[in-house]
């Protein structure tokens, strides 16, 4: 049996993208429930801020462990950096397809009709989207897909 190919930056981003979308939005869902109560905005009246912070905390955090035990990207800072701009990216493509939905007249999430998805994963899945295109556009070592993480926070540091 032959050894693991070393893991590419792609796949670590994409990792990384998943794990802080859904670390935020599960922390930004409990801190909201148990401590929310100054509403974030009309668009989606049951968001609030307290549960944005949360989100946020939650996204910084799953960034910050991915990154101590993958090492990407290349220090603490661009990983929380990067948690962040996964964090706004997350939670405003949710507000855009609140909006979408309510110009639509659509009431029901979308999780209904893709019944073979868990709760909340085609939200989650509309998130990636926009986060996926928001992290390629914000990452210097996008282009260099087949290029490993250790290369590319090499090439950083340089």
């Amino acid at each position: 049996m032959g050894a693991l190919p070393p893991l590419t930056v792609g796949l670590v981003a994409t990792l990384t993208s998943v794990a802080c979308i859904i670390a935020a939005d599960t922390g930004a869902y409990f801190v909201g429930k148990n401590l929310g109560r100054t509403k974030l905005t009309d668009i989606s009246p049951k968001k609030t801020v307290e549960g944005a912070v949360g989100g946020l905390a939650s996204s910084v955090a799953a960034a910050l462990l991915l990154w101590r035990l993958l090492g990407w990207p290349g220090s603490a800072a661009a990983a929380a950096g990067y948690a962040v701009l996964t964090f706004v990216s997350s939670l405003f493509g949710d507000l855009i397809e609140s909006i979408m939905k309510r110009d639509a007249g659509i009431k029901v999430r979308s999780e209904r009709t893709l019944s073979c998805l868990p709760r909340g994963q085609c939200r989650r899945s509309s998130c990636v989207v926009l986060c996926g295109a928001v992290q390629v556009f914000a990452h210097g070592c996008g282009s260099h897909s087949q290029q490993s993480s250790a290369e590319c926070s090499h090439e950083r540091s340089q």
